[in-house]
């Protein structure tokens, strides 16, 4: 040893006075900023000082601040060839230029990829790079002139695609079905993108993990995202622990890949937003949520945030643990981070999960409320959604204006230039030529002009429809809600007066007992009519005895029919075959059923009849009565909301329209038979779905 510094030792000793080898927590970010630019300038070692910047844009935390120190770790990387920092620099670059709208910083970093990558390491980097730029365009431009222009340069190399431009076509062929879903509508195809990424995954797999990550990354986001919106849980949260093990792997081997550790580099952030993921999945096992929270909640006592996402996670955590009190706490900060960032559209959900905590409470009052404020919101997003339409269709209108006056301007033009070269009967042909197809193409115009307008117009219908019937329920609920009000407080004043005997009084508490029961049971109504319209699923069925269902609900309405000239008959067989059903919903139909049959009947007989049928393998249940009937042209009318046969009955008008959603939810139909003509008979008809043997 001659005692001598070399400039390697000295740089350590430099960092290690500044406090650089310490963790960040001990020292002031300020403090470690202003000591690494002081530091960057005395080291002359162009690694050295790429190390620097790297330490510098990391201790700006992924803020915009971090840009210019990313750009001169760039630079310095490639000065040293160093092709880990000049790949991470440019991600950091592109990505946050694309988050910070900096779009031309974006596309401009992105050409110096294209350009001072190399062929062999950099062919997977360009690949990701374009990808990821395509899906965020696909976030805020054309979907579809952006799928088109991205496939098109790749099928022009097709059946000679390299591998990176294969893990890239499959990607972008993923993308292209799930934002093609998303303008169709049509979900159930949203599997096809699946296998797409599976092999894109696949593939890369033949890649060393530094290379492979950013695009692994990727390509299991987007997994993970169609997972979710397939409500596919199970699936959803593997991926999603695979990015974070995928994560951690490649946080490993960052030092060997760099030549150095980022001792200020900070990924909390980074395992939040996942785990806000996992514990926004439903169907978790209590295991799942329990250590899932576990983990969010360290992670949140280190960032201390108290953002949105934070007290969703809190509201869906209580409410799964039955704390529900402590779930409405969460769900007023979710509200008001929501007011807070004035967007009015976010508090659709929160607004109901209110009322849905609100209704397990048992507070229906509230829950009622919150569910007509939601209501609300879900009406105001459809009147902005058609507002947005009819804009559309404005600028479409006014850019083929524009459009063909510029084709008429050049048409003139070249018209001009073939009278001064061509003779007149020349002239005369191009001419008749021309006329032709500006007559097709004023046609054309035309023709799509009539089919906006057409488009206008049922907006417009659907949208006074739907004012309409929000009229229409509101007179209906606020006269339905009115008679049992009115019964209870004037037999409760009654009650109260002087002057009353006992048995009286009694009778007094009766009616106000049924006018509760009867208020009660129409909130109730509404709150699972609202459920089972804002639910797209079939109801959750299990083996039923539909025959003893029946059976019980006779033998309810014998006891609550107070006509002594109306008769309650069951007939019935019980059947072989297994029915698979909801028997709560199925139950709430045929009561239904009987008490609008003993509604509408003043004397007679009410037939509630059960019977197998051995060839259509269903079993055939039928109410039967003897009442005012149903006319032919009102027998599919009386299925819809709001309808009533006669308007001096009380009731909502919703009662078979409930009925109907719930017997198509269970698989079966329901209808009058129009060959009955004593009464009314409703027929309804549940498959078998297995025999006993």
């Amino acid at each position: 040893m001659t005692g001598r510094l070399t400039t390697g030792n000295i740089f350590l000793l430099i960092l290690l006075m500044t406090g650089i080898s310490c963790p960040p927590s001990l020292y002031a970010v300020e403090n470690h900023k202003d000591s690494l630019l002081n530091l960057v300038e005395k080291i002359k070692e162009p690694d050295k000082q790429c190390e620097i910047y790297v330490h510098l844009a990391d201790l700006c935390n992924g803020n915009e601040e971090s840009l210019p120190f990313w750009e001169k770790a760039l630079q310095l990387a490639f000065v040293t060839n160093n092709e880990s920092v000049v790949e991470l620099a440019l991600d950091y670059l592109i990505f946050n230029n694309i988050w910070y709208g900096n779009k031309a910083e974006a596309e401009r970093f992105s050409k110096i990829a294209d350009e001072k990558l190399p062929e062999d390491r950099g062919a997977l980097f360009r690949a990701y790079m374009r990808s990821f730029q395509i899906w965020k365009r696909l976030d805020t431009g054309d979907i579809n002139e952006t799928l088109h222009e991205s496939l098109k340069k790749l099928r022009g190399h097709q059946g000679n695609l390299t591998p990176e431009e294969e893990i890239e076509w499959e990607f972008l062929t993923a993308l292209s079905i799930d934002y093609g879903v998303m303008v169709s509508g049509a979900y159930q195809e949203l599997n096809e993108a699946i296998p797409y990424l599976r092999r894109a995954v696949e593939l890369l797999s033949a890649y060393p993990l530094e290379q492979r990550y950013p695009f692994e990354l990727l390509c299991y986001r987007k997994l993970a995202n169609i997972y979710t919106a397939l409500d596919n849980s199970a699936e959803a949260v593997l991926i999603i622990e695979k990015i974070i093990e995928l994560h951690k792997r490649e946080q490993a081997g960052q030092k060997f890949c760099f030549g150095f550790d980022r001792i200020y580099y900070n990924d909390d952030s980074f395992y939040y937003e996942e785990y806000v993921r996992l514990l926004s999945l439903p169907e978790l096992s209590a295991e799942q949520l329990e250590n899932y929270f576990e983990e969010f909640m360290r992670l949140h006592k280190r960032l201390q945030y108290k953002d949105q996402s934070y007290w969703q996670v809190l509201t869906r955590y209580y409410t799964s643990r039955q704390k529900l009190k402590t779930a409405l706490s969460c769900n007023d900060s979710v509200i008001k981070c929501v007011h807070q960032n004035s967007r009015s559209a976010d508090c659709l959900f929160p607004y109901l999960n209110r009322s849905d905590l609100y209704k397990q409470l048992g507070d229906y009052k509230n829950a009622l409320y919150w569910l007509a404020k939601s209501d609300s919101v879900r009406e105001q997003l459809h009147s902005e959604e058609i507002r947005q339409s009819m804009n559309e269709m404005r600028t479409r209108f006014n850019m083929d204006k524009l459009v063909l006056e510029k084709l008429k301007s050049d048409d003139q033009t070249k018209m001009i230039a073939l009278i001064a070269v061509l003779i007149i009967s020349l002239c005369v042909i191009a001419w008749g030529l021309h006329q032709r197809l500006m007559v097709r193409r004023l046609q054309a115009v035309k023709d799509k002009l009539l089919k906006s307008n057409e488009e206008v117009m049922k907006q417009s219908l659907r949208a006074e429809e739907s004012e309409k019937m929000k009229t229409a329920f509101i007179d209906s609920m606020c006269h339905e809600i009115r008679t049992p009000l009115n019964a209870i407080n004037g037999f409760t004043d009654l009650y109260f007066s002087e002057g009353v005997d006992e048995s009286t009084r009694g009778e007094f508490q009766m009616q106000i007992q049924e006018n509760t029961y009867r208020l009660t049971g129409l909130l109730d109504t509404m709150l699972e009519l609202s459920k089972l319209v804002s639910s797209d699923e079939a109801l959750p069925a299990e083996p039923t005895d539909v025959y003893a269902i029946c059976a019980q609900q006779v033998e309810a309405l014998k006891e609550r029919n107070i006509k002594k000239g109306v008769e309650c008959t069951f007939r019935g067989v019980p059947s072989l075959c297994t029915f698979y059903s909801n028997s709560f919903y199925f139950s709430k139909v045929v009561s239904h059923l009987l008490d609008n049959a003993i509604k509408f009947t003043q004397k007679g007989e009410i037939i509630l009849s059960c019977l197998p049928n051995v060839e259509k393998r269903v079993m055939e249940i039928s109410v039967t009565d003897t009442g005012i009937g149903i006319s032919p042209d009102k027998q599919e009318w009386v299925f819809e909301r709001f309808t009533k046969v006669d308007a001096f009955v009380p009731g909502t008008g919703l009662g078979l329209y409930l009925c109907r959603l719930i017997i198509n939810k269970l698989g079966g139909t329901i209808k009058i038979d129009s060959t009955y003509t004593s009464g009314c008979r409703i027929v309804i008809e549940l498959p078998c779905q297995s025999s006993v043997h």
